[in-house]
Formats: structure tokens, sequence, C-alpha cells
């Protein structure tokens, strides 16, 4: 399938689809694998490592793609861990999805299995920046914050 010529009511299913499908993987990466090792173990850093390998398995790209895979999992479960939840890793994690989408879809990138390096940098320089600014203003307006 050529993704330009997706109609308009395939790139809506698609834009609500996409969504679905990153906040599905935050509960089984970040949720369900990262809170159970970080609950045996006690180790966040050991708990982000995990789930981060277990995120780029699941995802076939060549092994500079399957790098950034797991280097973006650290990131979200780093943001999933400093923000007690998996509400803005889920959200960050959609907006890269999503992005990467309309990229492809506006003809600007191509879809690829075969990540080279300079695209794996650039990812994970934008993912840390979104880390970055998100952690910082949540911060900055109490987001993270339990009301206990």
């Amino acid at each position: 399938i050529n993704i330009q010529q997706i109609s308009p009511l395939m790139f809506i299913a698609f834009a609500i689809t996409i969504p679905l499908q990153c906040i599905a993987e935050e509960y089984l990466f970040r949720g369900l694998i990262m809170q159970s090792f970080g609950s045996w173990f006690n180790i966040p850093i050991l708990a982000i490592i995990i789930q981060a390998l277990a995120f780029g398995a699941t995802h076939s790209y060549n092994s500079i793609g399957v790098v950034t895979i797991i280097l973006g999992g650290v990131v979200y479960g780093l943001l999933a861990w400093k923000t007690n939840g998996i509400e803005a890793s889920s959200a960050l994690h959609t907006i890269n999805n999503l992005t990467v989408f309309i990229t492809i879809y506006l003809g600007l990138s191509k879809t690829s299995t075969n990540v080279d390096i300079w695209a794996a940098l650039f990812a994970f320089a934008i993912d840390l920046v979104c880390l970055g600014l998100t952690y910082y203003v949540g911060s900055r307006y109490n987001w993270f914050e339990s009301e206990a």
C-alpha cells in the first residue's frame, strides 16, 4: 500500500488506532512489565532496562532501529517512573508515533525497517527533548503529585 494514497477515512482510522496502540504498549511495557519487575527487585533502573529490552524485541527493525526503540523505551520508562504513572509516557509515545505516521503520509519520509544512524540519533534527541519538556512543565504545574 502506498501510504500517500490512503483515503481520508483511512487516515482518520489510523489517527484513532495509533493512540490506542501506543496506550496498549504503555500498559504492557511500562505498566505490567516495568511495575512487576520494579516490585520484585526494588531497583527502578533495572525494571526500566528490562521493559525497554522487551519493548525493543517486539519491533522488527534493523539493529540500529531496535537500539533506537530500546532507547525510546528507556525514555518512556523514565517518564513513567518519574511521573508515577503511564499517562505522560502514553502521550509522548502517541506523539512520537503520530508524528512518524504524518511525516510518512505527507511524503516527508519513507516507511522502512532499515534505520540509519542519523535517523536514530535524531529520534533519540527528540525523545530526550520531549522527556525534558514534559517533566519540566509537569513538575512546574504539579501534574505528578498525588492528591493523598
